[in-house]
């Protein structure tokens, strides 16, 4: 990508669940579960096919535990990077700085959310099931195949990206992405908790990003409403937890007009553009702990709505629309890896629920009979929220 205005800076970091560098002081050691010799010959044998991508077999081994497969997860792609590419530092800089800044961020989200949620388990990384390449109807043959790439771990020269995917009995889809870029300098992190569907609570998207080259670093996080905020039962029960974040840290938070007005943003989205990379581990990584904090007490002592999950899995598929075709990190991605894998990893994993065509967020399914049903049973789930969120 060649030059970016700060809009665009903006909106590739809010969609770009990707991406960037750690600094060691926040490294945190794991303390896992790692059965003797079963479990490094897995590992080692998963590593060592073609390309180095990580083969899921394992996850059908009913000789490991979860946690146990976690670990093999983890510790695919020598995760958790500790150096960025040989090539972001030969330029023979004697001053160079450059680390992998937000490591720290995939490595204390990993170890929270396995030690809060409840049956935790890693997923594959694939188009598997995906809306886009999951089922590719053949029109001629009238043939269904479903396309299983594997999308964890993808690199060049100058480039990689890796991503590591869960599940849990609160949230159904939990990612985390990290690129890196040598030639452009730049670093980006992203994670989205999509919680179950019998939760009527938005989706919690965490994104930073760095440009060494044009000085540009951005931190976005958000409670990303499902419903509109002119809904205010969906969104009233959730602002005060987000205010209370903001409050704790006032000079990290840009204020609504610097916002670009897309639509899966809430009214107090947390959006920093910082010059030095000493905010990151006094101020960003806080906040970050404070969102994903704030937002599993939010599932966890929410009431769940069994009645209302086929409209939720709607709403989900609408955000995942609306962002992948908004998304600038294709473009992106096809300059590293290709065209035909950036298609497939936006649409195919990224997003998987996405549909190729450029929707509206808040356009709604053909009212039917049962509509008014819905909107009722909405409003008294959000009334019941709101209830519990005040007593917590």
């Amino acid at each position: 990508m060649t030059s970016f205005s700060w809009r665009n800076n903006v909106i590739l970091l809010f969609s770009y669940s990707l991406l960037l560098s750690s600094f060691s002081s926040l490294s945190q050691a794991f303390v896992l579960v790692v059965p003797p010799k079963h479990t490094s010959s897995l590992l080692n044998g998963a590593l060592e096919n073609e390309n180095d991508r990580l083969e899921y077999s394992y996850l059908d081994d009913p000789n490991l535990t979860n946690m146990e497969k976690i670990e093999i997860a983890e510790k695919a792609h020598s995760m958790p990077w500790k150096n960025p590419l040989p090539s972001c530092t030969d330029n023979n800089d004697d001053d160079d700085d450059t680390e992998m800044f937000y490591m720290p961020f995939w490595e204390w989200g990993v170890q929270y959310l396995k030690e809060n949620l409840t049956n935790v388990k890693v997923v594959e990384c694939t188009s598997k099931g995906s809306r886009s390449f999951g089922n590719d109807h053949d029109l001629d043959t009238h043939t269904t195949s479903a396309s299983n790439t594997v999308l964890d771990y993808q690199e060049n020269e100058d480039s990689r990206i890796v991503s590591l995917c869960f599940t849990s009995n609160e949230y159904r889809k939990i990612r985390f992405t990290y690129y890196e870029n040598s030639k452009r300098q730049q670093q980006s992190f992203s994670s989205v908790w999509y919680p179950d569907y019998t939760y009527n609570l938005p989706i919690l998207g965490l994104n930073l990003l760095s440009n060494q080259q044009r000085q540009t670093n951005l931190a976005m996080m958000d409670f990303q409403p499902l419903h509109s905020n002119i809904d205010r039962d969906h969104v009233v029960p959730y602002s005060h937890i987000q205010k209370a974040i903001l409050q704790n840290h006032p000079d990290y938070t840009f204020v609504s007009d610097r916002i670009p007005t897309l639509q899966v943003f809430s009214d107090h989205i947390m959006c920093k553009k910082f010059d030095t990379y000493d905010v990151v581990s006094s101020h960003i990584f806080p906040a970050y702990c404070d969102f994903v904090k704030e937002h599993v007490s939010l599932v966890k002592s929410s009431p769940q709505t069994h009645e209302l999950q086929q409209h939720i899995q709607e709403r989900h598929a609408k955000y995942d629309t609306y962002s992948a075709v908004r998304d600038p990190c294709t473009g992106l991605l096809t300059s590293s890896f290709g065209k035909e894998w950036a298609d497939e990893f936006v649409f195919g994993f990224l997003y998987s629920m996405a549909e190729r065509e450029m929707q509206d967020y808040w356009t709604t399914t053909p009212a039917t009979s049962s509509s008014s049903t819905t909107t009722k049973t909405i409003t008294s789930s959000s009334n019941n929220t709101k209830e519990r969120v005040r007593n917590r």
